[in-house]
């Protein structure tokens, strides 16, 4: 008996686990876990070519430097490599660990990565896709698997991306921060139901993000923490602060705001330094930042990261 894609309405085979046009479970899956999350696809142009002219176990060590070159790029951004497929890989950024800047994480390792394969000289070039959306993550026992509409815009805007190039979806390039985009208009994507839009990268920014969208809502939670600085600053005594939410409710936001309205306040006599950790939390709210900062003397060097 074929089953019906709650999400989207597709048929499928009365066998099928996943959606096969959307890529929503059909059925719940123990243990999985829905997560906003940011996909790359990266894969090799023009490389059907190079596997025609060797043998299988001579195009792995061909292809063997470029997936060591992904995976450590992609890490170093803080992704996580879902998997290979063919001469493909696919990445995750927010999931299992998720930060407040995945979708610029995830646009700077992709930008990053088709340089380090331009300078391998090999003749071969990478094209990327990125995305973000909700997706359902399973983790089991180190083995990571992903799906959700995100996953599939991931792969189409790679097809649709050419030599050397990464275009981003709509959602991504909303979140996005550091990166300088180039509207190229909706592109055709099969199994969606309209053409998706996407933005070329042109660069990526090394400077700190600044929010451009208004900060509302937040009043009494900034004046809450400006009064726990203000007592830690009065009696010289450290105040740990925990901030809890679920990824993108606008953790970071917070933080960055009250630091901006701190220095505002006083900006000659105070700086702040401080040490930030992120850890899954045991509530409801799915994640937790814990941040301890300090004022000191201007003037004095910073012992730890600012």
């Amino acid at each position: 008996m074929a089953k019906t894609c709650e999400r989207c309405g597709a048929s499928a085979g009365d066998d099928a686990r996943f959606c096969p046009s959307c890529g929503a479970p059909l059925e719940s899956i123990a243990g999985a876990e829905r997560k906003l999350a940011t996909m790359v696809f990266a894969d090799l142009v023009d490389s059907t070519e190079l596997a025609a002219d060797l043998d299988p176990e001579e195009l792995r060590g061909r292809l063997a430097p470029f997936f060591e070159m992904a995976r450590s790029t992609l890490e170093e951004h803080g992704g996580t490599v879902e998997k290979y497929v063919g001469d493909a890989v696919m990445a995750v950024f927010g999931v299992p660990r998720a930060h407040g800047d995945d979708p610029d994480r995830a646009v700077a390792a992709a930008l990053e990565l088709t340089r380090r394969v331009d300078l391998m000289r090999t003749g071969l070039s990478l094209r990327v896709g990125v995305e973000t959306g909700e997706v359902l993550a399973l983790d089991g026992e180190g083995d990571l698997s992903v799906t959700g509409d995100a996953v599939n815009a991931a792969a189409r805007l790679q097809q649709a991306a050419g030599s050397g190039e990464v275009l981003v979806g709509e959602r991504a390039a909303r979140a996005c921060r550091t990166a300088q985009l180039e509207d190229v208009g909706p592109i055709g994507a099969k199994g969606f139901p309209a053409p998706l839009r996407a933005w070329r990268v042109v660069r990526v920014d090394g400077a700190e993000p600044r929010a451009t969208t208004p900060f509302v809502g937040r009043d009494d939670d900034l004046a809450l923490l400006e009064l726990v600085y203000r007592r830690a600053a009065r009696d010289r005594v450290p105040e740990l602060v925990t901030i809890t939410g679920d990824a993108g409710v606008g953790k970071t936001r917070l933080a960055s705001e009250l630091t901006d309205r701190l220095r505002s306040l006083d900006p000659r006599r105070r700086r702040f330094s401080g040490v930030t950790h992120r850890t899954v939390a045991g509530s409801p709210s799915g994640r937790s930042v814990r941040s301890s900062a300090r004022p000191r003397a201007p003037g004095r060097t910073p012992t730890g990261p600012t």
